[in-house]
């Protein structure tokens, strides 16, 4: 059975309103299997309160949520894929996201972060892909990504990053692709790529960037393509 939440009549720009579609799905849904999902908006500020624990897709695109609070995914140990794009978000609180021991997709695209703390993706051993495209990140600290042994992609593309740290990057055993086009990076320090043994491809167009230091991309035995 799936059960519905029915969306708020609010104004929506450029937003598809479907007010008869659940925000989260279970196992059995028929909107998980072989169906193109619409963008909804529900004109929630704040994230909802009981969603099923066998939910495997929560799907909040579009509102008006601010912050991602401690105990807002408790019990979603099952959950697999959380889209949280295009609402307002300016902070993820400590803690928040550690419930998620099943998450392989984590999409925070276009919303209003401006940093991360360290420890803020503790425990999300099976996430995948992340996307932080499209915020207003302007530092990221070190080993911000440490917990993250599974993650094949990191989109930070469209941000306000000036300079990134040797450590910003460490314990990403599994980074295959990561998009950092469209910041404001004038340098990088050499360093800042080393240990992404399994990457193929680097993506840092559109930046401020003249030149590279000689030994950037060494003990990278995979990259295919620097673009």
């Amino acid at each position: 059975m799936v059960l519905q939440h029915t969306a708020a009549q609010v104004d929506c720009p450029g937003w598809t309103d479907v007010p008869d579609v659940p925000y989260y799905f279970e196992p059995t849904s028929e909107y998980t299997t072989g169906r193109t999902f619409k963008r909804i908006c529900l004109g929630l500020d704040e994230l909802p309160q009981g969603i099923p624990v066998n939910a495997k897709l929560l799907w909040l695109e579009g509102n008006m949520i601010e912050n991602v609070t401690a105990g807002s995914f408790n019990h979603l140990a099952s959950c697999q894929t959380i889209w949280l794009q295009y609402n307002r978000i300016k902070k993820i609180e400590i803690g928040a996201l550690t419930p998620l021991t099943s998450l392989t997709t984590l999409k925070l695209v276009n919303n209003r972060l401006t940093s991360l703390q360290p420890g803020v993706f503790f425990n999300l051993n099976t996430l995948r892909y992340l996307e932080l495209d499209h915020n207003q990140i302007t530092m990221l600290p070190a080993n911000v990504f440490s917990d993250l042994p599974s993650l094949v992609t990191l989109n930070l593309n469209d941000n306000n990053l000036t300079s990134l740290t040797n450590e910003v990057f460490t314990g990403l055993p599994s980074l295959k692709y990561l998009y950092l086009d469209s910041n404001m990076l004038s340098t990088l320090p050499s360093g800042v790529f080393q240990g992404l043994h399994s990457v193929l491809k680097i993506f840092l167009n559109e930046n401020l960037l003249t030149s590279l230091p000689a030994e950037l991309f060494s003990g990278l035995p995979g990259l295919e393509n620097v673009n």
